[in-house]
């Protein structure tokens, strides 16, 4: 099944936040990189980019079925999610988390908003076929 995943180059990102401010306002209508579904870290030596891959591991792991592949991406279903964060657990990349006024566990929905928005074309999207990864934790 072909998924739809947003592919980072950690030595092209400057850290603006441009991909978290274009994020949290598309996808939550305010610019609030908190609620972000990406996020920039600064490291020793550059910034590091999370997103989620759209691997799969967090839908295998779902007790509430609650996870699922809907038009090419990796959705979590506000009726279904019963908040265990099981997701945030199993994710081996770190790219699922909780954000403030956000009712289920936050994660890349793969709309391309913060690839179109990168200035320094740091972001891609791609699709492939999913590929469940092994577990990190």
């Amino acid at each position: 099944m072909l998924v739809k995943r947003v592919l980072s180059d950690n030595s092209k990102c400057v850290g603006c936040e441009i991909c978290m401010i274009t994020c949290s306002l598309v996808n939550f209508g305010e610019i609030n990189p908190a609620k972000s579904r990406i996020r920039i870290s600064r490291m020793d030596h550059g910034f590091k980019i999370t997103v989620c891959n759209n691997c799969g591991l967090c839908e295998r792991y779902c007790p509430q079925g609650a996870i699922s592949v809907v038009n090419k991406t990796i959705l979590i279903d506000e009726e279904l999610c019963n908040r265990c964060g099981i997701c945030i657990e199993k994710c081996p990349t770190h790219a699922i988390w909780w954000s403030p006024d956000v009712k289920t566990p936050n994660k890349c929905v793969a709309c391309g908003a913060c690839v179109e928005n990168c200035p320094t074309k740091a972001l891609r999207i791609i699709e492939s076929e999913i590929e469940v990864m092994a577990e990190a934790r």
